[in-house]
């Protein structure tokens, strides 16, 4: 197996990581940035390292990285709220309070609490390859249970400082204060508002970490909601940003802020749609050839072998081999779903396999193909989308800026001559 190989999930990963490096990079251009812009930026590093992390894991076929890369994702899943907390703290100006220093150390500790209980129970895990998730694997569920019932309960106290606050300047507004402060105090109950419903979506989206912690919910649907969620969590927050942040934000960061975040999401979609399709047409494809090769048996022709195929093997008794479960009713059509096995050799790397069974002649038939083949057929797709989707973001940033002037420019030039 090659050390780099894509995997379906890389794509999703990857529009997150591109879409995080263009905030952090949008919000370091802003002049007189304000202390709330700082810590956004901090915040975004962490969604980063969310990203950057399952990155390396859907790319890499090298179980050595896989826990590094699940501790960087574990730095966020234990700490990023800390900092979102602290953003809404300063955006109110309350950051200094013995309320808010008292609920940031809190956090801080449980935090560490749930980091430290994640890597300790994890660190000597065996590593091992997950087929269904196309990653390799080592973690216990039970270990994130802390760190993810943290992060989501630190997103309801979130909400809380939120409501308080607003609820606190609803009431200023009634005492009538000046035009200014009283522009100013409306803008911030929208802002708040705003920023509560988005905290609340993130916050259900959250809440896949405890439900797999507890074990109700596989890695699988938990890696999909989590992919999903990572794109509409940044579009949120990005929107809210840019329109309703207390310092200057130009507009075309804002076009270009919505509207790459709109390419990426619809990648993604199509993406997974792609790759549902992809999925149904290798095992077709595989089906084919065992039709043929069934047909080859029954003429004697055994011999002559579907490209690629491992080894076929066959038993002529089914309640003594570990394909036990089929019998002479499964006679005719009967062809498995796609299964996958790794075999350890001596010395050696282990060799993964993904083999069906069928029944011919009276005999239970295992034929084996190579999981290298499927991998990199997967890669091979997955790298012509990566780079469409990485050479469409670029001459989105690049080139609709300069088209946005240009025409702007162009309707200038028509009015004045009008």
């Amino acid at each position: 197996m090659d050390i780099f190989q894509f995997s379906y999930h890389s794509i999703g990963y990857i529009s997150g990581t591109i879409f995080t490096v263009f905030l952090i990079v949008s919000l370091l251009k802003l002049t007189g940035k304000t202390l709330q812009a700082w810590i956004l930026v901090v915040y975004l590093f962490f969604v980063l390292f969310l990203n950057f992390g399952f990155l390396v894991r859907t790319s890499f076929f090298l179980p050595s990285l896989s826990k590094p890369a699940c501790f960087l994702i574990a730095l966020y899943t234990s700490f990023s709220n800390l900092v979102l907390l602290y953003f809404i703290y300063s955006f109110f100006g309350i950051d200094r309070t013995k309320e808010s220093r008292l609920a940031l150390l809190t956090i801080f500790a449980a935090g560490m609490f749930g980091f430290s209980f994640y890597v300790l129970k994890n660190i000597n895990s065996e590593v091992s390859y997950n087929f269904s998730i196309q990653m390799f694997e080592f973690q216990k569920p039970e270990s994130t249970a802390p760190m993810g019932s943290i992060h989501f309960l630190t997103f309801i106290w979130i909400l809380v400082v939120i409501l308080k606050q607003n609820i606190k300047v609803k009431n200023e507004l009634t005492l009538g204060p000046d035009a200014d402060s009283k522009l100013n105090k409306e803008r911030t109950v929208q802002m708040s508002r705003n920023f509560g419903l988005a905290i609340s979506v993130h916050a259900l989206f959250s809440l896949t970490y405890t439900f797999y912690g507890l074990g109700y919910l596989s890695f699988s649907n938990f890696q999909l909601i989590l992919t999903s969620a990572t794109s509409l969590q940044l579009f949120l927050y990005t929107v809210l940003y840019l329109n309703y942040f207390p310092e200057p934000s130009s507009f075309m960061i804002k076009i270009l802020g919505v509207s790459l975040a709109t390419v990426l999401i619809l990648f993604c979609v199509v993406s997974r749609i792609s790759f549902v399709l992809i999925e149904s047409h290798y095992d077709e494809a595989r089906k084919t050839e065992i039709e043929n090769l069934r047909e080859n048996l029954k003429l004697g022709r055994g011999n002559i072998l579907p490209k690629d195929v491992l080894y076929l093997i066959s038993s002529s008794n089914p309640n003594n081999t570990s394909r036990s479960y089929l019998s002479r009713n499964y006679e005719g059509e009967y062809i498995s779903k796609r299964m996958y096995r790794s075999l350890s050799l001596p010395e050696s790397k282990p060799v993964y396999i993904i083999w069906y069974t069928f029944y011919s002649e009276g005999r239970i038939y295992e034929i084996g193909y190579p999981y290298e083949s499927y991998s990199k057929m997967v890669h091979s797709i997955v790298s012509i989308i990566a780079l469409i989707l990485i050479f469409s973001s670029l001459f989105l940033v690049l080139a609709l800026p300069y088209l946005i002037r240009k025409g702007l420019r162009d309707l200038q030039t028509d009015r004045k001559i009008s």
